[in-house]
Protein backbone atom coordinates (compact mmCIF):
# COMPACT_ATOMS: atom_id res chain seq x y z
CA UNK A 1 0.00 0.00 0.00
CA UNK A 2 1.28 3.70 -0.90
CA UNK A 3 -0.51 6.61 0.64
CA UNK A 4 0.39 9.80 -1.03
CA UNK A 5 -1.58 13.13 0.73
CA UNK A 6 -1.87 16.96 -0.57
CA UNK A 7 -1.62 15.83 -4.14
CA UNK A 8 -3.30 18.96 -4.98
CA UNK A 9 0.16 19.86 -4.74
CA UNK A 10 1.99 17.56 -7.01
CA UNK A 11 4.91 18.08 -8.96
CA UNK A 12 5.32 16.67 -12.77
CA UNK A 13 7.60 14.28 -11.94
CA UNK A 14 5.82 12.43 -8.77
CA UNK A 15 2.88 12.72 -10.87
CA UNK A 16 4.44 10.81 -14.08
CA UNK A 17 5.84 8.30 -11.16
CA UNK A 18 2.32 8.27 -9.91
CA UNK A 19 0.63 7.30 -13.02
CA UNK A 20 3.60 5.29 -14.05
CA UNK A 21 2.74 3.12 -11.12
CA UNK A 22 -0.84 3.18 -10.86
CA UNK A 23 -0.79 1.36 -14.37
CA UNK A 24 2.44 -0.56 -13.91
CA UNK A 25 1.12 -4.34 -14.93
CA UNK A 26 3.97 -6.18 -12.35
CA UNK A 27 2.52 -4.00 -9.93
CA UNK A 28 -1.71 -4.74 -10.28
CA UNK A 29 -1.45 -5.67 -6.34
CA UNK A 30 -0.09 -2.68 -5.37
CA UNK A 31 -2.82 -0.45 -3.50
CA UNK A 32 -2.23 3.08 -4.30
CA UNK A 33 -4.13 5.68 -2.74
CA UNK A 34 -4.18 9.12 -3.17
CA UNK A 35 -5.63 12.53 -0.97
CA UNK A 36 -6.29 15.92 -2.34
CA UNK A 37 -8.81 19.16 -1.73
CA UNK A 38 -11.29 18.98 -4.69
CA UNK A 39 -11.83 22.89 -4.16
CA UNK A 40 -8.30 23.04 -5.51
CA UNK A 41 -8.01 20.80 -7.97
CA UNK A 42 -9.86 22.09 -11.16
CA UNK A 43 -10.76 20.54 -14.54
CA UNK A 44 -6.98 21.75 -15.85
CA UNK A 45 -5.08 21.07 -12.84
CA UNK A 46 -2.42 18.34 -14.13
CA UNK A 47 -3.96 15.89 -11.32
CA UNK A 48 -7.57 15.99 -12.97
CA UNK A 49 -5.91 15.41 -16.02
CA UNK A 50 -4.10 12.20 -15.13
CA UNK A 51 -7.31 10.99 -13.59
CA UNK A 52 -9.33 11.00 -16.47
CA UNK A 53 -6.16 9.38 -17.84
CA UNK A 54 -6.57 6.57 -15.46
CA UNK A 55 -10.04 6.10 -15.67
CA UNK A 56 -9.97 5.53 -19.76
CA UNK A 57 -7.12 2.69 -19.28
CA UNK A 58 -7.69 -0.42 -17.25
CA UNK A 59 -6.94 1.15 -13.68
CA UNK A 60 -9.22 0.49 -11.15
CA UNK A 61 -9.44 3.92 -9.82
CA UNK A 62 -12.58 4.33 -6.84
CA UNK A 63 -13.74 8.37 -6.09
CA UNK A 64 -14.37 8.56 -2.50
CA UNK A 65 -15.50 12.32 -1.59
CA UNK A 66 -15.70 13.29 1.94
CA UNK A 67 -17.98 15.44 3.79
CA UNK A 68 -18.44 17.25 6.91
CA UNK A 69 -19.16 15.41 9.48
CA UNK A 70 -23.08 16.56 10.88
CA UNK A 71 -24.09 17.59 13.86
CA UNK A 72 -25.18 14.20 14.79
CA UNK A 73 -21.70 12.92 13.52
CA UNK A 74 -19.56 15.30 15.79
CA UNK A 75 -22.37 14.56 19.29
CA UNK A 76 -21.62 10.57 18.93
CA UNK A 77 -17.91 11.18 18.45
CA UNK A 78 -17.54 13.54 21.71
CA UNK A 79 -20.27 10.65 23.51
CA UNK A 80 -17.98 7.63 22.83
CA UNK A 81 -14.47 9.55 23.54
CA UNK A 82 -16.17 11.42 26.49
CA UNK A 83 -18.21 9.53 28.53
CA UNK A 84 -19.93 12.58 30.45
CA UNK A 85 -23.80 12.38 30.59
CA UNK A 86 -25.66 13.09 27.40
CA UNK A 87 -26.73 16.82 27.99
CA UNK A 88 -23.10 17.81 28.50
CA UNK A 89 -21.57 15.64 25.41
CA UNK A 90 -24.34 16.83 23.00
CA UNK A 91 -23.96 20.93 24.65
CA UNK A 92 -19.99 20.12 24.00
CA UNK A 93 -20.58 18.46 20.40
CA UNK A 94 -23.09 21.27 19.56
CA UNK A 95 -20.90 24.25 20.38
CA UNK A 96 -17.91 21.78 18.52
CA UNK A 97 -19.72 21.40 15.16
CA UNK A 98 -20.91 25.24 15.12
CA UNK A 99 -17.21 26.84 15.16
CA UNK A 100 -15.55 23.88 12.64
CA UNK A 101 -18.81 23.24 10.37
CA UNK A 102 -18.13 19.76 10.83
CA UNK A 103 -14.44 19.89 9.02
CA UNK A 104 -12.75 16.46 11.50
CA UNK A 105 -9.96 18.04 11.11
CA UNK A 106 -10.64 20.95 13.00
CA UNK A 107 -13.20 18.82 15.55
CA UNK A 108 -9.85 16.82 16.54
CA UNK A 109 -8.04 20.26 17.05
CA UNK A 110 -10.85 22.41 18.95
CA UNK A 111 -11.40 19.15 21.23
CA UNK A 112 -7.51 19.50 22.57
CA UNK A 113 -8.17 23.62 23.60
CA UNK A 114 -10.68 22.99 26.28
CA UNK A 115 -8.95 19.67 27.51
CA UNK A 116 -5.53 22.27 27.28
CA UNK A 117 -6.83 24.23 29.24
CA UNK A 118 -8.73 21.94 31.84
CA UNK A 119 -11.89 23.01 30.42
CA UNK A 120 -12.30 19.27 29.56
CA UNK A 121 -10.46 16.91 32.10
CA UNK A 122 -10.57 13.46 33.24
CA UNK A 123 -11.68 12.76 36.98
CA UNK A 124 -9.97 9.32 38.04
CA UNK A 125 -11.95 9.10 41.21
CA UNK A 126 -15.68 9.24 39.35
CA UNK A 127 -13.97 7.73 35.78
CA UNK A 128 -16.12 10.40 33.94
CA UNK A 129 -15.33 13.34 31.89
CA UNK A 130 -16.11 16.79 33.26
CA UNK A 131 -16.61 19.57 31.09
CA UNK A 132 -17.37 23.36 31.77
CA UNK A 133 -19.55 24.07 28.84
CA UNK A 134 -20.26 27.55 30.18
CA UNK A 135 -16.38 28.77 30.16
CA UNK A 136 -16.40 27.03 26.64
CA UNK A 137 -19.14 28.88 25.45
CA UNK A 138 -17.38 31.99 26.56
CA UNK A 139 -14.44 31.45 24.87
CA UNK A 140 -17.02 30.56 21.26
CA UNK A 141 -15.17 33.32 18.76
CA UNK A 142 -11.48 32.07 19.63
CA UNK A 143 -12.09 28.91 17.49
CA UNK A 144 -9.37 26.49 17.27
CA UNK A 145 -6.44 28.61 16.17
CA UNK A 146 -7.22 30.75 18.88
CA UNK A 147 -7.73 33.70 17.02
CA UNK A 148 -11.53 35.33 17.38
CA UNK A 149 -12.89 33.39 14.41
CA UNK A 150 -14.43 30.15 13.99
CA UNK A 151 -12.32 27.13 12.85
CA UNK A 152 -13.81 26.86 9.39
CA UNK A 153 -13.61 30.64 8.46
CA UNK A 154 -17.27 31.76 8.37
CA UNK A 155 -17.72 34.65 11.04
CA UNK A 156 -21.08 33.30 12.18
CA UNK A 157 -20.72 31.73 15.17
Amino acid sequence: MLFLDDLQWIDSASLRLFEELATADELANLLIIGAYRDNEVEDGHPLAAMMRRLDGVDAPVTHLALTPLTRAHVRELIADSFPCGTGVAEGLADHIHLQTGGNPFFVRRLLRSPHEEELLRFDFRDRLWHCDLGSIARRRGRGCHGAHRPCHGRDDA
